[in-house]
Formats: structure tokens, sequence, C-alpha cells
């Protein structure tokens, strides 16, 4: 399978998943600011083989985000098990765009130009 074929299957009812977890949230938008260095062989089948050729700096991405070493390695496994981020240094853009829209509505429906 390939990344792709992960993101085809993206689904907004994931966001529940983190949607009370505010570090779990912290992590993932700081996710693509995080170098992420994926070299895949194409012989990858499994997410977690795609995680396999994935190498990134845990304790940079956790700082970036201001979480915690301890909470960050929960959410970290949280959002990597439940495809919530890809080992090429995407996010799922579905829940992203659910995140948003609860931002969206939080703050009384004004939508930022």
């Amino acid at each position: 399978m390939t990344l792709d074929d992960f993101r085809n299957r993206e689904d907004p009812i994931q966001y529940s998943i983190i949607r009370d977890e505010s570090a779990c949230i912290k992590l993932l938008v700081a996710w693509p600011n995080t170098e992420v260095k994926y070299a895949p062989t194409g012989e990858e089948k499994t997410w977690v083989q795609h995680w396999r050729a994935c190498e990134y700096d845990a304790a940079q991405w956790f700082e970036n985000a201001g979480v915690s070493l301890l909470i960050a390695r929960r959410c970290a496994d949280v959002l990597i098990n439940n495809r919530l981020i890809y080992p090429d240094g995407s996010v799922n853009e579905v829940v992203l765009g659910v995140h948003r829209a609860f931002l969206a509505k939080a703050a009384g429906g004004r939508k930022k130009k």
C-alpha cells in the first residue's frame, strides 16, 4: 500500500480521538514543521513498514509543540497509530480540516481572511 492508499481512507470521525487532547493537537499541528527524512523502498505494504522508512527528531518535534516528553510520547503513539500524521511529514487533511472548523466555531464563526 502507498501513503495515498491510506490518505484515501481518511475519515472526519478520526478527529474525535484527539478533540479533547490539547497536547495531541499541538503535536499534530507541529508535525509538518518537523524535519522528517522519509525514504521508502517501494516495498512497504503496511503502515508500520512506512513508519520504519521514516526518521525524525522526536525531541525537536515535542519541543516545537511545547509538550512535555512523557505526554508527547503517548500522543505521538496516538497520532501515528490512528493515521493522523504521515511518515512523509504531512498530516491527515480531513482531520486538520475538522479541527479548523472546530476552531472557527469556537471563535464564533469568524473566518480568517
